[in-house]
């Protein structure tokens, strides 16, 4: 009878120190999940500042441009336009949206930053804007401006 009360009694710790230490595993599992969800959501956020900052930059570039009374200014400030435009489409390719609207948005970047590219490439050439390319300029920078302060207030509303 000693012997089976003993046995009991050793079966109770063991049952109840690994009761403990899966406790101890799941609560340690558990921050460190919350701990991986945090990482990404500031990876998230850092990711959509950057792209607001690019678009705003982007848009800040093409309005210089408009004033490039060389060629070689205009080269330089295209070729800045044109990096502003891939730091935002890589930004928003780190984003877990899928929406419509980020896809204009990807397609706009997209157009903005070739288009640039296209100039700074005919600016190394020797050449001036035409009319029709400073009324394009124009516009790419209406549209950046607009895009910017809608996702300004785009990340103030999901803040």
């Amino acid at each position: 009878m000693y012997v089976k009360k003993k046995t009991g009694i050793l079966l109770i710790t063991y049952a109840l120190a690994l009761l403990l230490a899966l406790t101890g595993w799941g609560i340690s599992e558990r921050q460190r999940a919350e701990q991986s969800a945090l990482a990404v959501q500031m990876g998230y956020q850092r990711a959509f500042g950057e792209l607001v900052t690019s678009l705003s930059e982007l848009d800040t570039a093409l309005q210089k441009s408009l004033y490039a009374t060389s060629p070689a200014v205009a080269g330089a400030l295209c070729t800045e336009a044109f990096g502003k435009a891939m730091t935002a489409q890589m930004s928003l390719g780190v984003l877990p949206f899928s929406t419509a609207e980020l896809t204009k948005t990807a397609g706009f970047i997209s157009k903005a930053g070739d288009y640039a590219f296209m100039l700074s490439r005919s600016a190394a050439e020797g050449k001036s804007y035409t009319q029709e390319q400073r009324e394009n300029l124009a516009a790419l920078s209406d549209t950046a401006q607009i895009l910017a302060q809608n996702m300004r207030q785009f990340r103030t509303d999901i803040s």
